[in-house]
C-alpha cells in the first residue's frame, strides 16, 4: 500500500471514531451500522448476479440466427459472372483432371489452365488472401452453392457469423449458437454442422479455422 493511500485511509478511520465519540448518545449507530452492512451485502449479491449472468448469457440465450444465404459479399445462387464481377478472377481452381502437373494435388493456378479451358469450366474456385483463402463452390446449374473461408492461423481472418469465426473456441461457439445438428471427427479435424442456419465449422485443437455457408463443396 502506498504512503498516500495509507494516510487517506487512516484519516477516514480517525474521522469515523471521532464522529462516533461526539454523536454516540444522539445517533442510532446500531441501526446505521446494520443498514450499511445490509446495503453492502445487497451490492455484493447484485454485483455477483450481474457477473454470472454476463458470463453465461450466451449459454442461457443462444444467438437466434436466420438461415445464412450470404457471406463476405457473396450470395448463394449467384452466377459465375456475378462472382467474377465482385471478387475478380479466382487465384486457383480445383480439378479432377488426371493429366498435367496438378494431377497429384487437384489445384490449378488459373494462369496455368489447360489450353481451351477457362475458370467457368470448374465448379470450385479459390481466392487467396493474407493468411486466408476463400472457396466458392458451384452446383450443376453453375450458381453458388457454398462460400467458405479458411484461416491459416485462426486469428480472426474470416467474417463472423453470429459472433463466431475463425479463432473462436469450441466452448464459445456452443455458448453462442447452442448444440449443433451434427458433429464428426476425422483425424485431427472436427466438423460441426448447424443445419438450421446452413453453416458448417471445421475445428482443430478445439478452435475454429474454417467457416462454410451452404453445402459442402465437391470437385
Amino acid at each position: 500500500m502506498e504512503l498516500g493511500t495509507a494516510i487517506f485511509l487512516s484519516s477516514i478511520a480517525v474521522a469515523i471514531v471521532l464522529l462516533y465519540g461526539f454523536t454516540k448518545d444522539r445517533w442510532p449507530w446500531r441501526r446505521i451500522v446494520l443498514r450499511s452492512l445490509a446495503a453492502v451485502l445487497a451490492l455484493v449479491v447484485v454485483g455477483t448476479a450481474v457477473i454470472i449472468v454476463a458470463q453465461y448469457w450466451d449459454q442461457m440465450f443462444p444467438v437466434k440466427l436466420d438461415r445464412q444465404t450470404q457471406y463476405d459479399g457473396l450470395r448463394l445462387g449467384m452466377s459465375k459472372d456475378e462472382v467474377k464481377y465482385i471478387k475478380g478472377i479466382p487465384t486457383t481452381v480445383i480439378t479432377n483432371d488426371k493429366d498435367g502437373p496438378w494431377k497429384d494435388f487437384g489445384v490449378v493456378q488459373t494462369s496455368e489452365l489447360p489450353k481451351g479451358k477457362t475458370v467457368n469450366d470448374y465448379s470450385l474456385w479459390s481466392y487467396d488472401g493474407h493468411k486466408r483463402y476463400y472457396n466458392v463452390g458451384f452446383g450443376n446449374s453453375s450458381t453458388v452453392v457454398s462460400i467458405g473461408c479458411y484461416s491459416e492461423d485462426k486469428s480472426y481472418r474470416c467474417p463472423a457469423i453470429g459472433d463466431v469465426r475463425d479463432g473462436t473456441s469450441e466452448a464459445e461457439m456452443l455458448r453462442k449458437l447452442g448444440p449443433p445438428t451434427k458433429s464428426a471427427i476425422s483425424g485431427v479435424t472436427k466438423s460441426v454442422e448447424y443445419n438450421n442456419i446452413g453453416v458448417e465449422f471445421k475445428l482443430q485443437q478445439e478452435t475454429i479455422y474454417y467457416v462454410l455457408v451452404g453445402e459442402t463443396p465437391t470437385r
